[in-house]
């Protein structure tokens, strides 16, 4: 049993009580995890861990590395070091109080629900293909009544506001489990450890600290929901409210008059569920709000907020909103769209927002003059620039910045589409030649040719039904493991994965013409979330135009339009060549597509495989392979993975257990470097300690009188 904690529940703060509770525990820096492409950690949240500080370091330089971002109206709440090392996410709302308001009149509701009955639509099993679009009355309205709700809103939270979403939802029986609109429930932690998942409800109850992450939609602040019918006429469908994650029982329950509701921020504190209809019919008004400050990430701009339980709804999105500036129609009826110029006011000193203004806007770069159909004249560093140059800071990428020692010292040439021939030599390719942008060299890679190959039925019949079996023994899930270790192979599973395994290794050095070595091997059962583009043993870095580094927001843009993309090494930087391999017909399953294309930024793949059993396709692992695979729609798609070295290549010691890993990996299988190295010295261990035992009277015996007889000799 867990006992109860001396600490108070995570409370939001300002930023300079933030700041002060720092500098009071100067002990500790926080610095960004690492999140290179290859972890196989889980977690999926932009974690910061605490470690000692370095030697000579005094309090105000950690206190300053420790300054707690606050662009974008990003407000820090007070964490507790002494039972988690990672912050609790940050938060965009003030003032945390429920408040009832009553804003809809009649006719407000009527015409919500004619819309409704126009519109409506099932994202469980969509009826159209596309959201339908509202005509210009329609949108109009439904954007002046939504807009009602977020003036009541400012009025009672004295924050300023905009309108982010609306929705009109008629909640069926399945409801809204517990949750926060704009924070994720992460881990329950105790005295500095992890508890383990399936006590994480029962320690949060008895008082463990609970972990919260931001969401996809932190850039949110509060929420509303408005009845728009008679809460006499159906049952069930309550607003609960929960003090604490994991509690069982709500500490309010609302069911609001009709044109009335209840207003709440988005995050741990305003925890809430919708009990399921038992009966009748429920629609209701949601509205979701940010600040005047915040912009909406592009992949969010589109989406549909949508549960399970949201039943046949009808969505006002962001992008509606923002499509509506450009149209003269709704200008002259005096509906604009505010859209933020830039996230960053100026006013915060963390140290990611203070190097992101040293970065260069991609306009500016075009408003100079410098593009012209995305050819520029090179740009070439000094050898002092190349020499000692500073590390790039951190991009969009991940949260490692390069450093001094992943930087390469020699360049190397490039070879786009060229063939496996004596052409390239016995020399491994470790760097691009000087980038014509970017001061910083290339990440190495090992690969001496970049074309696609096909491998044709690699795989026998025999081979595929064995690897499945394997599979179906020992699959996991590492996104939320089954298991405490990785599952442990007989010596039967283990000579069959290998043999397998090394005959599309003996494959792709036939075609690539050199010697590889088996590094790891997978058996991935592909789910709905694929893995987006990519490339497998190096990982993007920045965006770069004449010696600047473009700022995060605008690389895309620039990178497609000519600028230069900077590469840094991964944690793979030691393997060369990658393949996949097809168990199942591709008919069998909607989606899968494994895509390829020729650089980082493009819109459109450049090649799409499906692939039929036992046939495959090899590629290196540098940035010419950037690849994809699109999620599975339905069926079922299993692949094998197989990623290679050179016979020279050494693999560091904190890889060798890495199992190559990510979300849209799924149900999967993993042979790792330790795994071809620990069984069979296993084996020959096994040999060479067995001794034979005696057990019986008459060779006890027998083994005296040889021992008697071998001392009177001595």
């Amino acid at each position: 049993m867990v006992p109860e904690p001396q600490c108070e529940a995570p409370q939001c703060c300002s930023l300079d009580a933030a700041l002060e509770d720092m500098e009071e525990s100067p002990e500790f820096e926080e610095v960004p995890s690492d999140c290179d492409q290859d972890g196989s950690g889980a977690g999926g949240s932009d974690e910061h861990v605490k470690v000692p500080p370095k030697v000579g370091q005094d309090a105000a330089t950690v206190a300053g590395q420790q300054r707690v971002c606050c662009a974008g109206g990003r407000r820090p709440q007070v964490s507790n070091w002494e039972h988690c090392p990672t912050p609790q996410s940050f938060v965009r709302c003030g003032p945390h109080h429920r408040a009832e308001l009553c804003i809809l009149d009649k006719s407000d509701i009527e015409t919500l629900s004619d819309i409704w009955w126009r519109y409506r639509d099932d994202l469980s099993w969509p009826w159209y293909d596309q959201k339908p679009q509202f005509s210009d009355q329609d949108f109009l309205t439904f954007r002046a009544i939504s807009q009602k709700v977020v003036d009541a809103m400012v009025e009672e939270y004295r924050q300023p506001m905009v309108l982010d979403q609306a929705t009109l939802s008629n909640t069926n029986h399945i409801g809204h489990p517990p949750h926060a609109d704009n924070v994720q429930f992460d881990s329950v932690w105790w005295k500095g450890k992890r508890i383990r998942k399936e006590d994480e409800v029962v320690a949060a109850q008895e008082g463990a600290y609970v972990l919260w992450r931001p969401e996809k939609t932190s850039y949110r602040s509060y929420s509303c929901t408005v009845s728009l019918c008679d809460p006499a006429g159906y049952e069930g469908g309550e607003v609960q409210f929960f003090e604490k994650w994991g509690d069982k029982d709500p500490i309010v329950s609302y069911k609001c008059a009709e044109g009335c509701g209840v207003a709440f921020c988005g995050c741990q504190r305003n925890i809430h569920a919708v009990t399921g209809m038992q009966s009748g019919f429920r629609l209701v008004l949601l509205v979701w709000t940010r600040p005047p400050d915040v912009r909406v990430p592009d992949n969010q701009s589109h989406v549909c907020y949508f549960r399970p339980g949201t039943g046949l709804g009808v969505w006002l999105t962001t992008a509606d909103i923002l499509r509506s500036s450009s149209r003269k129609c709704y200008r002259s009826a005096g509906i604009q769209s505010w859209v933020p110029k830039d996230e960053d006011d100026g006013t915060c000193a963390c140290s990611n927002c203070t190097t992101e203004r040293k970065k260069v806007a991609w306009r500016d770069c075009c408003g100079a003059g410098n593009v012209q159909q995305g050819k520029s004249e090179p740009f070439k560093p000094s050898t002092l620039a190349l020499e000692a140059s500073a590390p790039t800071p951190t991009t969009s990428a991940g949260n490692s910045p390069r450093t001094q020692e992943t930087r390469n010292e020699s360049p190397s040439n490039e070879s786009q589409g060229s063939t496996p021939s004596e052409e390239n030599g016995d020399q491994p390719m470790t760097l691009n030649e000087h980038p014509r942008h970017c001061p910083h060299l290339q990440g190495k890679t090992l690969c001496k040719y970049h074309g696609r190959l096909r491998l044709y039925n690699v795989l026998s019949k025999a081979d595929m039904r064995e690897l499945r079996w394997i599979w179906d023994t020992h699959q996991d899930d590492l996104s939320c493991p089954w298991y405490e270790q990785k599952p442990t192979f007989t010596m039967h599973e283990f000579d069959g994965l290998r043999r397998i395994a090394q005959k599309v290794v003996d494959a792709m050095s036939e075609q690539y013409r050199e010697p590889l070595v088996l590094d790891q091997a997978t058996i991935s059962n592909t789910n709905h979330l694929g893995h987006p583009p990519h490339a497998d043993n190096v990982q993007f870095d920045s965006v770069w135009w004449r010696g600047r580094q473009i700022k995060q927001k605008d690389e895309l843009a620039a990178a497609r339009g000519g600028a230069e993309v900077l590469w840094r090494d991964a944690k793979t930087s030691y393997r060369n060549y990658s393949a996949t391999v097809a168990l199942t017909d591709p008919s069998e399953y909607g989606g899968g597509d494994l895509e390829f294309y020729d650089e980082w930024g493009q819109k459109d793949p450049s090649e799409k495989h499906r692939l039929k059993p036992g046939c495959g396709v090899a590629f290196c692992g540098c940035q010419r392979n950037v690849h994809a695979v699109t999620g599975v729609r339905w069926g079922f798609r299993l692949v094998f993975l197989i990623w290679t070295r050179p016979l020279e290549a050494q693999v560091p010691d904190d890889q060798k257990h890495v199992c190559y890993f990510r979300p849209g990996t799924g149900l999967s299988v993993w042979l790792t470097t330790a795994d071809l190295h620990d069984y069979p010295a296993r084996r020959q261990q096994k040999r060479q300690t067995w001794v034979p035992v005696c057990s019986g009277r008459k060779e006890t015996e027998e083994l005296e009188d040889v021992k008697r007889g071998n001392s009177v000799e001595q």
